[in-house]
């Protein structure tokens, strides 16, 4: 497999990553390796779902033991396991997990850049209310896209840089079955930017919403949005959590976005005009 990026990362894969950019050339070795380990027993009952053992973070499920590493990310599959679902875990857990490992704040969110802009526009909410589908419609009217699920973000001054995997993103197909993946051409992605602002999704019967938080909301709020929580709290990391959510609320103008269809109104489309991002 050839290497890749993602996060701000160079990545040696033994697997095909969706959503990483290819890369023509790196100088030096990569940063983080996804290596293939032989079979995993069959999962065992008392089997933790984390397990931090010697700096290595072990995320057990029925696809799939991941060992994860500053440097490495290795997959020991089940027997029979399905190759698209050890595939999506390294995504959504293993990754995000090496990423906490290295120090990183991990938001779960979509990410897109405006037309003409550069600071990031963060979307975020709980799994299933829309993030990756308001994402989607704005990349077709234009946005670049920088994340579809994750998000690492890092202090830079007093900017806030983000990255992700920006190569295309998931949506669910319109028979309800499993997440289509979408790729997005070179020319349509961000691979680093700051982050300018963020929203938070949530459903409302009434008319759409969009409005500022004060800043000790804000601070709830990016708390809720830390990619699989519990990793970070295994790790001892709530305290920097805590103070960085803080330097969030303080740096990025966070907004709470209650709506109802699942396409966009014109009104939505004009109250994101007016966000500062």
């Amino acid at each position: 497999m050839p290497i890749v990026s993602g996060f701000n990362l160079t990545i040696d894969s033994a697997l095909a990553i969706p959503g990483a950019a290819p890369l023509a050339l790196i100088a030096g070795e990569p940063d983080v390796r996804v290596a293939l380990l032989p079979a995993a027993p069959e999962r065992a009952p008392a089997e933790p779902l984390y397990r931090l053992q010697d700096d290595i973070l072990t995320f057990a499920s029925r696809e799939a033991l991941y060992h994860c590493q500053t440097g490495e990310v290795a997959i020991a599959p089940r027997p029979d396991a399905d190759p698209d679902a050890i595939v999506g875990l390294l995504i959504a857990t293993a990754l995000p997990a090496m990423l906490w490992l290295r120090g990183a704040f991990v938001l779960h969110a979509a990410a897109v850049v405006r037309p003409g802009g550069d600071g990031a526009l963060a979307i975020m909410g709980p799994s299933g209310v829309g993030k990756s589908a308001v994402a989607a419609q704005l990349i077709a009217e234009g946005a670049m896209l920088l994340a579809d699920d994750s998000l690492r973000l890092e202090p830079a001054g007093a900017a806030i840089m983000a990255s992700g995997l920006p190569g295309g993103y998931h949506l669910a197909a319109s028979n309800g079955a499993a997440r289509d993946f979408h790729p997005l051409p070179p020319g349509r992605t961000m691979r680093r930017t700051t982050l300018g602002a963020a929203l938070v999704l949530s459903r409302t019967q009434g008319a759409p919403c969009i409005r500022r938080l004060d800043p000790i909301d804000a601070i709830e709020h990016w708390l809720k949005g830390q990619h699989r929580p519990r990793i970070p709290k295994l790790l001892g990391r709530q305290v920097a959590a805590l103070d960085f959510c803080a330097h969030l609320a303080r740096q990025v103008p966070l907004y709470s976005w209650e709506r109802s269809g699942a396409g966009l109104t014109g009104e939505e489309r004009a109250g994101l005009r007016e966000l500062a991002w």
